[in-house]
């Protein structure tokens, strides 16, 4: 890879690999999409 572009190209795939992070936050009410059980699911 040209050097030119080598420092770019690391930048934005620390960026968008940065992106993918399931991160825990400290609400109560914050449920991470995808999780398929929901606190208060009404029956």
């Amino acid at each position: 890879m040209n050097r030119n572009y080598l420092c770019p190209a690391l930048i934005v795939l620390a960026l968008s690999l940065a992106g993918c992070a399931n991160t825990k936050f400290t609400d109560d009410d914050y449920r991470p999409l995808g999780n398929p059980q929901a606190d208060n699911r009404a029956s």
